[in-house]
């Protein structure tokens, strides 16, 4: 965790934080995270990770009007092993999206110990378990309560971390292969 809280430092983003990572585009839904973050008792910093999409001129512009402009921090594109260390110093990784084909970053997450915010939607409740915290994606005040329950809960952030490890158990290649081929006997029937 001190090599994460390095990277961290080096690229000059604050030591608490909650972490976004996708595309910057409307699918996302920044524009929830940012009206949570907004009315969010913690008032801690945002970290977004990733390219920026179509729509990101309507989120920024929130930033200014909500006076976020000093708690919400982009990246753009990170490596693997700086995005590793994003994840494991992050307080939460937060995840609003309103469509995922499968949601890999809540797996990212979980595998580095970082507990889950995420849409009640989509492939997101399937892929995450009982080892996130799921909220509405049309609520931000859901979101926001979400967050101030993981900061000022330390037992409740321990907890969700530790069933996202088991979840992450659960996504082996070898498991994987398992279930496709038992799919694909499914529907082939018997050879």
């Amino acid at each position: 965790t001190q090599m994460a809280i390095g990277i961290v430092k080096e690229i000059g983003l604050p030591e608490d934080y909650l972490l976004f990572v996708g595309t910057l585009e409307p699918r996302k839904n920044l524009s929830l995270l940012i009206r949570a973050a907004a009315a969010c008792r913690s008032k801690i910093p945002i970290v977004l990770v990733g390219w920026d999409g179509w729509g990101k001129q309507a989120w920024k512009e929130m930033i200014r009007d909500k006076s976020l402009k000093n708690r919400i921090f982009t990246t753009g594109y990170v490596d693997e092993e700086t995005l590793a260390s994003l994840y494991s110093a992050a307080r939460a990784f937060v995840f609003p999206s309103f469509y995922e084909g499968f949601g890999l970053p809540v797996l990212e997450a979980m595998a580095c110990g970082c507990p889950v915010i995420c849409s009640n939607i989509s492939s997101l409740p399937e892929v995450a378990g009982k080892a996130a915290v799921f909220i509405d994606p049309y609520a931000p005040e859901g979101l926001s309560s979400a967050i101030d329950m993981i900061v000022g809960d330390h037992g409740f952030r321990e907890d969700l971390i530790q069933k996202g490890f088991e979840r992450v158990s659960h996504f082996s290649w070898e498991n994987t292969a398992k279930q496709t081929l038992e799919v694909f006997r499914s529907v082939t029937g018997p050879q």
